[in-house]
């Protein structure tokens, strides 16, 4: 076991649930759309599929399916991309000179704003601060008849096929992926660089139902802050799912969480 204190793993006979370090409250709206109306609802119909009780070849309406709900996650990234974006320099010295720029432009408006107000005598005693992101949705409150991001789990008693377990499993990690990117806090849209990166992410899902996919999958780092990270989603390993969990048939078929306590 690990003795790092921010490590989340599962124990013996457990599964560590895929959402585990999802950050569940963000602003952006185009996110929220993409969740809700791509990622969710190819989640869910893989689920259900009866061709998950089985080890056999996938038939070929299906991987078709899988296919298509990939395709249509791309699409929806590439058209909430933000494109009007400079290019990120590409030596270190740019990189440093950029940044000085940037410092120096915001010290030169402080100094301005400054003297501004000497000169008219004015004061901010009058001024509220807002809290900080007060129009931020959470993703389980966006999801009809989800209160919570403990959904049905693809262990190996639910989803015996494991090319549809890997599947699932795959777009829940990316979702996390997302939910922890810089392009978190816009208001709306995606930032180009991170675009690319879901996109390629991606590739390791069409890879895994056709292995047609040759793009090579790029580590990239997310950051999530000390003050964060105790209200991410099953910090502390307790939602992690016993193997064997989800063997029963007990809910009904239009609900998100199936069994979850099976």
């Amino acid at each position: 076991m690990a003795t790092d204190p921010y490590m989340v793993e599962a124990a013996d006979g457990e599964m560590l649930h895929t959402f585990t370090g999802f950050i569940e409250t963000f602003a952006n709206i185009t996110i929220h759309e993409i969740f809700s109306r791509q990622f969710v609802p190819l989640r869910n119909e893989m689920m259900r599929r009866t061709e998950t009780s089985s080890e056999s070849s996938m038939p070929e309406p299906l991987r078709t399916k899988m296919m298509e709900g990939l395709d249509a996650i791309c699409r929806a990234i590439q058209q909430g991309t933000l494109l009007a974006q400079a290019q990120p320099p590409t030596t270190l010295q740019a990189r440093v000179q950029q940044r000085t720029d940037f410092v120096n432009r915001i010290v030169q408006k402080a100094q301005e704003l400054e003297s501004l107000s000497r000169e008219l005598a004015s004061t901010h005693a009058d001024e509220v601060l807002h809290a900080a992101q007060m129009n931020s949705r959470t993703v389980s409150f966006d999801y009809p008849g989800d209160f919570d991001l403990d959904w049905a789990q693809p262990t190996p008693a639910r989803v015996q096929h494991p090319t549809m377990r890997a599947f699932v499993i795959g777009l829940d990690l990316i979702m996390v992926k997302i939910s922890q990117s810089h392009s978190r806090d816009l208001v709306a849209g995606i930032l180009k660089f991170e675009s690319g990166q879901f996109i390629a992410a991606l590739s390791m899902l069409y890879n895994i139902i056709d292995d047609t996919s040759h793009v090579r999958t790029p580590e990239y780092p997310t950051a999530v802050s000390l003050n964060e990270r105790a209200s991410l989603f099953n910090n502390d390993g307790s939602k992690n799912w016993k193997l064997d969990q989800g063997k029963g048939i007990g809910e009904a078929s239009t609900t998100t969480r199936m069994n979850p306590g099976s």
